[in-house]
């Protein structure tokens, strides 16, 4: 048995290793802790806030697609729309992060806030409204499975592990990968939303992500390891 992280990659494990469909089992990183990342349905209220409230959770490297969505950012307030973004997480463009945010002279929008864990990191998810995802890829992205198990919409790149839990407009939206304008169209095509699809977009984005429960997956994943055990018995 082959274990892969998401459906898009166990569609390429089968293709490159030319192995039966019933060989390859999905353990989607672990999952996520629905308990500690946990959603209160009175926070579906929480939509249409002004500003805008958007998070980034990940590593500080190019290929997450920060810069991306920095530079959207950028665009968003060039044209006059109102948000804040917080960027969280550690790696070695930081510093570059922190330069360009004093450069652009959007310290009241954009903020850095290093990296979170725990408690923390949960209580930043439940505080923002939308959770970006610019990553350029990902086996699974299981910070997006944690903002969705809290009741945040993702907004996030159309690539193979993300696509694998985000529908767009069900829990979240989808824009092109490294297309920095159709980013920026995308967050302005969220912020228009009414308050009854953004509540929506919530309650979609927990149901989602309780079917990624690391307790269901870790049970689903031992029965797995049972059948194998009994079949090579026989």
């Amino acid at each position: 048995m082959v274990i892969a992280p998401s459906e898009f990659f166990k569609e390429e494990i089968i293709k490159i290793l030319e192995l039966d469909e019933d060989k390859v089992f999905i353990f989607p990183s672990g999952g996520v802790d629905t308990n500690l990342f946990e959603y209160d349905r009175k926070d579906s209220l929480l939509t249409n806030r002004s500003p805008m409230l958007l998070g980034y959770v990940s590593s500080i490297t190019r290929s997450k697609g920060w810069k991306d969505l920095f530079d959207a950012l950028v665009l968003l307030k060039k044209q006059g729309s109102e948000y804040t973004c917080t960027f969280v997480g550690s790696g070695n463009e930081e510093e570059l992060l922190k330069e360009l945010i004093a450069e652009s002279n959007l310290n009241d929008n954009i903020h850095f806030a290093g990296r979170k864990e725990g408690r923390d990191l949960v209580d930043f998810y439940k505080s923002i409204d939308a959770f970006v995802f610019p990553s350029e890829r990902e086996s699974l992205g299981l910070v997006g499975l944690e903002a969705m198990s809290c009741g945040i919409p993702v907004i996030g790149s159309d690539i193979g592990g993300i696509k694998s839990y985000l529908t767009d407009g069900n829990n979240g939206l989808l824009f092109k990968q490294g297309d920095v304008e159709d980013l920026k169209r995308t967050l302005e095509r969220y912020k228009e939303l009414d308050s009854k699809h953004k509540k929506e977009m919530r309650l979609q984005a927990r149901n989602t992500a309780e079917k990624y429960d690391s307790t269901l997956l870790v049970r689903s994943l031992n029965r797995k390891f049972e059948r194998i055990r009994r079949h090579n018995v026989h």
